[in-house]
């Protein structure tokens, strides 16, 4: 139920049409810490179609890219960095640690 209202919460928002700025030049990934059971397979199907229907209506310019780390934070940490270097203005993550990640979300703002 709460994954519903948060998803929810962001498809409302994405709808909305109100923006502080432009964002339709604007590219996001998601950064995923693990896929391997029916909850997070739904999460990411769930991200596939609120930022597919952000595409569509031009709210963003992109959001095709997702990687999972397997519960891996150095894999997550590089996978962040990639993403960073591919020049991602957002990345939403789902971290493996609540802290060990600091140092690639600090390289990302």
């Amino acid at each position: 139920m709460k994954k519903l209202l948060v998803l929810s919460a962001f498809a409302a928002m994405l709808a909305s049409g109100t923006a502080l700025a432009d964002t339709s030049g604007k590219k996001i990934a998601f950064s995923n810490n693990y896929a391997g059971n029916s909850w997070r397979q739904a999460m990411l199907d769930s991200y596939g179609i609120v930022t597919k229907k952000a595409v569509e209506d031009k709210f963003v310019a992109a959001a095709d890219v997702f990687t999972t780390a397997d519960k891996e934070v150095p894999t997550q940490a590089a996978q962040v960095q990639n993403l960073i270097l591919q020049g991602y203005d957002a990345i939403v993550i789902n971290a493996a640690s609540p802290d060990a990640l600091n140092g690639a979300i600090k390289q990302a703002c």
